[in-house]
């Protein structure tokens, strides 16, 4: 999503199953020092989580409202569901690694299991089909164009 022009830093889940009990880690307390070294030169950041929820919608916090409504609007206009994520995920606490660039602030997206589904081929969110570029959907392809369309805007 990334692509070349931005920098990049993934935390991903590899394990077989059960990534979520074994792996987690909230974001108040990631301390990577490669991430968080990227995030302090950062102008502005977006965070992409991973969240249950059966029905496809992607739930936007952090503390840098203006490009948090210009992601949430381009999300909207390309027939994405999104809303205001509950208290304990809502991206919105200073220590959170998200808002520790320049400005203090940032995005936090909250993806449901079912809009993470809908990614990909026959629902496939393995690591494996992940990873393999012709497993993604169309829905996929126009989630990405729409949060770079956001982020272009914004700068």
């Amino acid at each position: 999503m990334a692509g070349f022009s931005y920098p990049f830093y993934a935390f991903k889940g590899r394990l077989s199953s059960d990534n979520f009990s074994n792996l987690h880690i909230t974001s108040t307390h990631f301390d990577e020092p490669q991430a968080l070294e990227m995030v302090a030169r950062a102008d502005h950041h977006i965070a992409f989580h991973g969240a249950d929820g059966k029905e496809p919608e992607t739930m936007i916090g952090g503390l840098n409202v203006e490009l948090r409504d210009m992601v949430r609007r381009h999300l909207e206009d390309n027939g994405f569901t999104v809303a205001d994520p509950p208290e304990h995920i809502d991206g919105d606490h200073p220590d959170n690694y998200v808002n520790r660039t320049k400005n203090e602030q940032g995005v936090q997206l909250e993806i449901t299991r079912a809009q993470r589904e809908a990614f990909f081929k026959n629902g496939d969110i393995t690591y494996s089909s992940r990873t393999d570029s012709s497993n993604e959907t169309e829905e996929f392809k126009a989630y990405v164009k729409a949060i770079q369309a956001a982020i272009k805007e914004y700068e």
